[in-house]
């Protein structure tokens, strides 16, 4: 082979190597994940309305803790006593599941980075749990929350405030489609 069949030669298996890392670094899928869905949570009328429940709790006992393969979060399933309904049904107990992450010393538990109004559930304590899910207690579910904050009015005040707060308009209305998916 002469010089210039070498330098030609040389530039196309560049070309291929070149184009077969892009091909293999371009996952082909979106880039960027973010969630959209949900209500407004410096609006307590937009969480009251975008909940399928609202109870006010008391935490009982912290029970499993999973961190699935690959997930950034993990989740932490805690048994509260319903001590107020505000919307939909409740049993007298059920087991509450939320997102999580460890936090320091063994057996202590943090607030995923970026959640807002969304406290642990730490037996002995009082609060009010928005759910996104199914709150029947039924074997096989399970009752996500989406908001938590301790009890700061007692709990007929709670109660009070967050059936009033389930009766006002929120500030912004909820989207009819909701997709969790942008690029």
């Amino acid at each position: 082979m002469n010089g210039r069949r070498w330098a030609v030669a040389g530039l196309a298996a560049g070309a291929l190597v070149a184009g077969g890392a892009w091909w293999g670094l371009d996952p082909g899928g979106p880039t960027a994940v973010h969630s959209v869905c949900g209500p407004d949570f410096s609006d307590d009328a937009s969480i009251a309305d975008e909940s399928k429940a609202v109870a006010v709790v008391e935490a009982v006992r912290t029970g499993a803790y999973r961190e699935p393969a690959g997930e950034p979060n993990a989740a932490l399933t805690t048994q509260v006593k319903v001590l107020e309904t505000v919307k939909g049904e409740f049993p007298a107990e059920l087991a509450v599941t939320q997102s999580a992450r460890r936090g320091g010393a063994p057996g202590r538990y943090a607030v995923p980075d970026g959640l807002i109004r969304y406290a642990l559930l730490e037996p002995g304590r009082q609060y009010v749990a928005g759910f996104t899910g199914e709150t029947s207690g039924a074997p096989g579910t399970e009752a996500w929350v989406w908001y938590v904050e301790p009890v700061e009015r007692g709990v007929a005040g709670e109660v009070a405030h967050w059936r009033k707060a389930l009766a006002a308009p929120p500030k912004a209305a909820a989207a009819e489609e909701c997709d969790d998916t942008i690029n």
